[in-house]
């Protein structure tokens, strides 16, 4: 798979985020498929025996339903964050795989609701550990959270997401015509580049996908970022080796690892019959990440 072209626009800021918007030199895609807040979803224990990294999902829709690792789902028995992306075939059901991001509850009821929410990005990069260690790490990182100003009784990081968008202050930056993607930097460098299949399933996203952001920059003072750190940190990217990984559903994940010019990335996308539809990548060098690498 080759990575996309890409073309970046004026950065904006919103509170210690500058935020650029990106087009992609690609293909649109030929197959419709939803992406996770389509409310088409069923998301129950498994039957009989709840697990906690396990999840059923149905996809009840004419259309493949794609959920990405760091969509986060709420209730059952604890709240949960899916840990490998996962495209649905439609009126399919498929076991996924999740972690446990509310380690003080192990009781509730039988079904899971999705309101299309993600984890920022910090907590995203936990959950490319290796297996055996992704829990211990996603807890940590939820733990990381607890402070003298914010307790959970639960251990959840869906308690601190709800405390920092009760706090959050509006922001009036919206997905511009035909963007596909976004890089989100803080502090002066980039954090991370996400790209989607469509306009539009970036603008379902974004909420969600900035309030995460926001989330781990909590406290952060607001540090413009200048463009040329960000055309920097993509014309590394141009050369990264990208080789596919494992199956995610109907699709195969594809990844990747690149070091230039000061920079280390980690790179996660979703590929259909070799089309993109999902690409993330991490600039594990931020000093966001500094106890992640």
């Amino acid at each position: 798979m080759k990575f996309p072209t890409l073309h970046v626009g004026r950065g904006s800021q919103v509170g210690p985020l500058t935020v650029f918007p990106l087009w992609a030199n690609k293909p649109a895609p030929t197959k419709r498929f939803f992406s996770n807040k389509s409310g088409s979803l069923a998301v129950a224990e498994r039957e009989g025996a709840p697990v906690v990294g396990e999840l059923v999902v149905s996809n009840n829709s004419d259309a493949p339903v794609l959920l990405l690792a760091g969509d986060l789902l709420e209730g059952g028995w604890q709240h949960r964050v899916i840990s490998e992306p996962v495209l649905i075939a439609a009126g399919a059901s498929e076991v996924v795989n999740v972690n446990c991001v509310e380690r003080g509850r192990w009781s509730g009821a039988g079904e899971q609701i999705n309101r299309g929410r993600k984890t920022g990005p910090r907590l995203r990069s936990k959950l490319e550990a290796y297996e055996q260690l992704k829990q211990q790490e996603v807890w940590a990182e939820v733990d990381r959270f607890s402070t003298s100003q914010f307790t959970s009784k639960t251990a959840s990081y869906i308690d601190y997401l709800n405390l920092v968008e009760e706090q959050a202050v509006g922001s009036d930056v919206r997905p511009l015509d035909g963007q596909v993607g976004v890089v989100v930097a803080a502090n002066g460098h980039p954090v991370m580049l996400e790209v989607f299949a469509t306009h539009e399933d970036l603008v379902q996203a974004w909420d969600a996908l900035i309030g995460g952001a926001l989330a781990d920059t909590r406290g952060v003072r607001s540090v413009r970022t200048p463009s040329r750190r960000i055309h920097r940190f993509i014309d590394g990217l141009e050369s990264v080796e990208l080789s596919r990984s494992s199956k995610a559903g109907l699709a195969d994940k594809v990844v990747g690892q690149g070091e230039a010019e000061g920079l280390f990335t980690s790179i996660s996308c979703v590929e259909w019959d070799e089309e993109l539809v999902h690409l993330l990548v991490l600039n594990q060098r931020h000093d966001l990440f500094a106890d992640a690498i």
